[in-house]
Order: C-alpha cells, then sequence, then structure tokens
C-alpha cells in the first residue's frame, strides 16, 4: 500500500488508495483498494478486510469524458465565434432587413449540415464528397446536368470540413445569384485531387469553373462572400487561393494542406 495507507492501516482508520500496476504483459492497471485494519486490546494489528478493484476502463472513460468535454467546450467556442462573425460581416453587407435575414439563416444552415456530417462521425473527419453533394443536391436532380463533380475520396478533419462548407456555400450561392446557376445553359465543374509532389505535405487542390452563364466581371468592391472565401482559404486553412473572371466564366482554384487528413490517391 502507498504510504498515507499504511499510516491510515496502522491508526485503525479506514484505508483508501489508487495505485498503478504493471502487469506481467507490461500492460498498466489501476487498482482501487479501500479496507480496515483490527486491533487487539494490546493494540496490536489482527487482521484486515480490504477490497482491491481494477479500475483502469473506469479511469480511462473518465479521462476520454474530461477529453471530450474540453474539445467540446473549444469547438462551441469556435463555432459562436464563426457564427458571430458571419453576424457582423453579414449586416454590414446587407441592404435591409430581409436580405440580412435571408443571408444569414443560409449560412447558417450551411455551417448546420457540416456539422450533421461531423456529428455522425464523432467530429473527427468528413467526407468532401459529402459535403458538396449537400451543397450542390438542389443541381443535380431530376436529370439536371448543370454540375457535374469528380474526384477521389478524402476525408477532411474537422477544422477544414467546417471552412470548406462555408466556402462551397458561397460558390454556389454567387453562382446561383451572378453566375452559371443562374441560367439554364449554365455549368458548373467542381474538381479535386490530391497533390503529393512535396513528400510528407499532402495539398487538397479543389477547382471550381463556371461556363455558359452570364459574364461575370471583377467585382468593384469586396463582399462578405469574398471576403469569407478568402479568409477561410488563407487565414483559417493556412492555403492559396487563385480567382479568375474569364469570358467564359469565374474559376476558382484552392490549394489547402493537408497533413491530418486521411486520403486515397484512386479515382472514383
Amino acid at each position: 500500500l502507498p504510504l498515507l495507507g499504511v499510516v491510515s492501516a496502522l491508526d485503525g482508520q479506514a484505508w483508501t488508495s489508487v495505485v498503478r500496476c504493471e502487469v506481467s504483459d507490461g500492460a498498466r492497471t489501476r487498482v482501487d483498494s479501500r479496507g480496515r485494519t483490527f486491533f487487539d486490546f494490546d493494540q496490536t494489528p489482527v487482521y484486515s478486510i480490504g477490497v482491491f478493484q481494477d479500475i483502469t476502463e473506469r479511469k480511462h472513460a473518465e479521462e476520454q469524458r474530461s477529453l471530450l468535454l474540453d474539445e467540446l467546450n473549444h469547438r462551441v467556442k469556435n463555432t459562436l465565434a464563426t457564427v458571430q462573425s458571419i453576424a457582423s460581416q453579414t449586416i454590414r453587407s446587407s441592404t435591409d432587413r430581409s436580405h440580412f435575414k435571408d443571408s444569414f439563416e443560409s449560412r447558417l444552415l450551411a455551417l448546420s449540415k457540416t456539422h450533421d456530417l461531423l456529428t455522425r462521425n464523432a467530429w473527427r473527419d468528413a467526407d468532401l464528397k459529402a459535403i458538396a453533394d449537400q451543397e450542390l443536391a438542389p443541381y443535380r436532380r431530376d436529370h439536371d446536368t448543370r454540375v457535374t463533380m469528380r474526384g477521389p475520396p478524402v476525408r477532411l478533419p474537422a477544422r477544414v470540413a467546417i471552412n470548406f462548407g462555408l466556402v462551397l456555400h458561397e460558390l454556389v450561392t454567387n453562382a446561383v445569384k451572378y453566375g452559371a446557376l443562374s441560367t439554364v445553359d449554365g455549368r458548373v465543374t467542381l474538381a479535386w485531387t490530391i497533390d503529393s509532389y512535396t513528400p510528407g505535405r499532402p495539398r487538397l487542390i479543389v477547382h471550381w469553373s463556371e461556363t455558359g452563364g452570364p459574364a461575370v466581371p471583377p467585382p468593384k468592391h469586396q463582399g462578405f462572400g469574398s471576403r469569407l472565401i478568402q479568409r477561410s482559404v488563407k487565414s483559417e486553412l493556412g492555403g492559396q487561393l487563385n480567382v479568375a473572371f474569364l469570358p467564359s466564366g469565374v474559376v476558382y482554384d484552392l490549394f489547402v494542406p493537408l497533413e491530418e487528413a486521411r486520403h486515397h490517391r484512386s479515382f472514383r
């Protein structure tokens, strides 16, 4: 027993202690011991009654619960900060209350959809194609061929998934309002691949291109959607962003480092 338990036992008090043990196969366990020592008239220890219980799994569960609570607290704070930023920036770029309501709700819905995907996988990661399917689903139903998607299976870590979902939502929104998805003849191509040119530092390369829609000139003033895309890619994800306003339509190329992502090189 640890020293405290020995002293308690010799004093005739109930003793309790938790000790770490290493068993024969090298595994470490935690043992909870508690009991009481009984004495005769001369205060000589006669016998002890106690219980030794392996509490390794319980302690592991408690540590996991504490870790999850800390992680949840961190994620809630990050989410609230994101919502606060979205609200603040949307107010600045809104012309009236109705415009603010529609824009703010649509961005919150995009954030919520990505959260749903992450929740299904215990907030470890989310599938890139599943995120894209959610945002582009209305334009890929009932034989609507205006949207083409292709790329390998990629699992995005939570932080990357949230920002990618917001970026994709802004791209779709802009295409619906001003670009290729605002006309029946417009086309959107979303393609991605993994660039492993630098050993140990894979990058996700996302290509978004619009054709067949109205010509979109470079904006004179940068709206919140454009600022959100740039901030998400450059500041939040440490990536690069190239934008080209071509006569055929706008083109976005995103380059995002994926050190934490699990990916496969085979294409489907």
